[in-house]
């Protein structure tokens, strides 16, 4: 994947979970942290994510190898979902890297 094409992807997954959350651009870095565990943790999120997945999967394989325009689109949704879930990810992971970036300012001291 092209740098071009992941930041069109990642810019949808962006646009994707703002319209699932309008409020979580306007979050403070905890608070997407928080919410993003929450996600992250909730099993109906989970099934869901995987069960798109799968349908996504059979759906690719279950088309004709001359579809190509279709196989890219479910190839791009595939990526998209992975990309939400990335997103809650890394908002997670930053705001642990913080608060251990703190601990250990705080041992320097």
């Amino acid at each position: 994947m092209g740098l071009e094409s992941w930041l069109r992807d990642r810019k949808k997954s962006e646009e994707i979970l703002y319209k699932i959350v309008p409020s979580f651009p306007n979050m403070a870095e905890d608070d997407q942290a928080e919410f993003s565990r929450q996600m992250l943790e909730n099993p109906m999120f989970n099934f869901i994510i995987a069960s798109m997945k799968q349908t996504l999967v059979e759906m690719w394989e279950n088309s004709r190898a001359e579809e190509t325009e279709v196989r890219e689109d479910i190839h791009r949704t595939v990526k998209l979902l992975e990309s939400l879930v990335k997103h809650f990810e890394a908002a997670l992971s930053g705001a642990i890297n913080r608060k251990a970036q703190k601990e250990h300012l705080k041992n320097i001291v």
